[in-house]
Parts: structure tokens; C-alpha cells; sequence
């Protein structure tokens, strides 16, 4: 069976590192694609990237449809299906939440993306992210349903809120493996050690600038703690992203993820105020390493979290310092349990596959669509 994969528009943050962990399994599970003779072509948006090509795993870097709208237009609409049906290619897989034009192949669409299927306000969203993901992308979504043969999507939220949009066939809740490596080397420079020495409670908080990670109602519930706090109680905040430092809020840029293991374990816990995400990688990570979770009362984090986490309303500043103030309170049985934690399991990249081989393989022993199997 050949696939085509498309990961051309999976450039920055969540969606490349879901690329490069997609890579990284094919290549852990090569014998698995030998074995059922399966031969990937895997379309990425950096050059590095190729450095995953094996036996069954051909990677190749493209720029043309980052160019502008019209390419990616052209690139999914023309040049991909074209490939499609000259080299005889058997599945269409995409890992950026869109199909292509429809053909004489099967379409399996990853879908990421939560934006379109989040009912957000406007003053928490940017202008330009709501009209591209909440009316451009959830409009496409629905009028591609018809030429996806199956979804696959991370969360069981996320299928709820696929299947309101109209989509009757398959959905697969396959939830990605935190890939969170494990470096316990001590990290000469100068913030590692800084924050190293840093006596009060810390909380991390793994974001960027977009409005909907909702960082202003976190650090002003950060404020609003440590103004009445004593000095056993007082909280210093971490946040990835670049700001003029405080008191309260040291801002550290991005972190590198070969050291992110390393900063989470100088943490006491992960706050994660966020307004939507499709799981939330953090909340993962934080649960591979048993590191407490103060989080969103949203969808994702429910179905990521369960009940092992201290819930707030993220739009209240107040429940935020509530919900901290209750994890301070029991931070003593945290780092008891933190000692003791032993992760759940999480599945690999390569269900993905083995959806795409069951799916085809069941479609040829039942007689359909045999012309194109052949």
C-alpha cells in the first residue's frame, strides 16, 4: 500500500513537533511498514526534516505552497492528486486538518485544529486567527466532508464537535504519545541556575502571544496572590514567551524542548489557563513527569485531565487565584505523589497507520471499490 502524506503547512510550535514525533515513530516502527509493505511519502514544510528518510519512509521538503494562499490552492487542488493518481498512490493521509480534491483514493484527514469548533469571544481571539480557523477553515471542514473517507482526530471533545458538523463516517480518537525527552543532565546557563535558586512556589506556563492562551488573566491572578500572600506562599510564574520581568512573572522566551524535562522538574506545577487547545501538550508532559496541573474547566483539559487536576473558570481571575491558592494548600501530598507517579499509557503515531491498513484492508475483503485496490 502506498501513502501520500501531506505535513507541508506544519511549520511552527504544535503542529511541527506533531511532524517531527509522526517521523519519529515511522522510523521506531519501520519493520511494522516493511512487514506490511507499506511505502510512506511524507510531504514536510523544513528542510532538516529529511534527515528521517528510511527503507519504507521517503521525506521530502517542499516550500511551494507556504508561498501564498494560491499555491497552497494550486498544491492541494492540481499538483497533489495529479501525483496521486500518476504514481498510483492508495491513501491520501493529511496531518494538517484539510483534504484535497476528490479522487480514486482514500482520504484520511488528521484534524488538529480547535479553532474552528471553539465559540470563542472576540476580545479573546485574534481578528485574523477567528476569521481564518472560525469561519474559513470550519466552513471548508464542512464542505469537504464529503470527500473524507476517515477522521482522526486527538480527543473525544473534538470528535463530538466534528460530528455536529455534519460528518457521518468514521472517526478515530487516536491520542498522541508525549514525546517529553528525558535529559537529566544539569544545564550550565544562566536562567536554568536562576531559576534553580528561586525559593518561592513556581508554576509554568508553556505559551505564546496569541489571545486565546488567555496570559493576562493568569498574570494578573499571579498579582493579585502575591499581594496578599505571606512569604511562604508567594508564587513566581514562568512563561515562554519574551516580556520585561517582575516580581511575580519572569518571562523566559522558548525553551528548547531537548530542556524541557529539566525545567518542569524545578516546578512545582503546570498552570494551563488556556481557552482552547485540541489536548494541550503540556498536560501531557506534566503528566508524564506526575508534576501537579492547575488548569482550564474547558473540554480538552477534562478529557486529557480527568479528575487528577485543580479545575478553574478561565475567565475569572478570581477562580484562577482560587484554584492556585487550593493547590498551595495541598502542595505538601503533591510532592509525595509526585515521588511515587506512574504515567498512563498514550499511543504512537503509528495507529494512524494501522487505522489507514484495517480501513483498506476491510474495503478489499468486502469488494469495494475493488477497481481502485487493483
Amino acid at each position: 500500500m502506498k501513502i501520500f502524506v501531506n505535513a507541508t503547512a506544519n511549520d511552527d510550535r504544535g503542529p511541527l513537533s506533531l511532524t517531527q514525533d509522526f517521523l519519529r515513530d515511522m522510523v521506531e516502527n519501520n519493520q511494522y511498514l516493511k512487514d506490511k509493505n507499506i511505502h510512506l511519502y511524507v510531504l514536510v514544510s523544513k528542510k532538516e526534516l529529511e534527515y528521517y528518510n528510511s527503507d519504507n519512509l521517503v521525506v521530502k521538503y517542499d516550500c511551494l505552497p507556504k508561498k501564498s494562499f494560491f499555491h497552497k490552492y494550486y498544491y492541494e487542488r492540481v499538483f497533489i492528486p495529479e501525483i496521486m493518481i500518476k504514481e498510483g498512490y492508495d491513501v491520501y493521509l493529511s496531518l494538517q486538518n484539510t483534504s484535497i480534491k476528490k479522487g480514486r483514493y482514500k482520504q484520511v484527514v488528521l484534524i488538529h485544529s480547535p479553532l474552528p469548533f471553539e465559540n470563542l469571544r472576540l476580545g479573546d481571539i485574534d481578528y485574523k486567527i477567528y476569521f481564518k480557523y472560525r469561519v474559513l477553515l470550519r466552513n471548508l471542514l464542512k464542505l469537504q466532508c464529503k470527500s473524507i473517507d476517515n477522521i482522526i482526530v486527538q480527543t473525544h471533545w473534538m470528535k463530538k464537535s466534528i460530528e455536529k458538523l455534519g460528518f457521518k463516517r468514521r472517526i478515530e480518537v487516536v491520542r498522541p504519545n508525549s514525546r517529553l525527552i528525558i535529559n537529566k543532565e544539569h544545564i550550565n546557563n544562566a536562567w536554568f541556575k536562576k531559576i534553580a535558586s528561586d525559593k518561592n512556589i513556581k508554576l509554568i506556563y508553556p505559551t505564546n502571544r496569541d489571545r486565546y492562551k488567555n496570559n493576562r488573566r493568569l498574570i494578573k491572578s499571579v498579582e493579585e496572590h502575591n499581594k496578599k500572600c505571606s512569604n511562604s506562599r508567594r508564587i513566581t510564574l514562568y512563561l515562554t514567551i519574551d516580556g520585561p520581568d517582575t516580581d511575580s512573572i519572569k518571562y523566559i522566551g522558548k525553551v528548547d524542548y531537548n530542556h524541557m524535562y529539566n525545567l518542569y522538574k524545578l516546578m512545582d506545577a503546570l498552570v494551563f489557563p488556556s481557552l482552547t487547545e485540541t489536548l494541550g501538550l503540556p498536560l501531557l508532559e506534566a503528566e508524564q513527569l506526575g508534576l501537579p496541573r492547575i488548569v482550564a474547566d474547558r473540554e480538552y483539559a477534562r478529557d486529557v485531565c480527568k479528575a487528577k487536576a485543580y479545575y478553574f473558570n478561565p475567565l475569572s481571575i478570581q477562580s484562577i487565584e482560587l484554584s492556585i491558592n487550593s493547590f498551595i494548600s495541598h502542595i505538601n501530598e503533591e510532592k509525595k505523589q509526585i515521588d511515587s507517579y506512574e504515567p498512563s499509557q498514550t499511543s504512537s503515531y503509528l495507529n494512524y497507520i494501522e487505522v489507514i491498513e484495517k480501513s483498506f484492508t476491510a474495503e478489499y475483503h468486502s469488494g469495494k471499490n475493488m477497481e481502485k485496490i487493483i
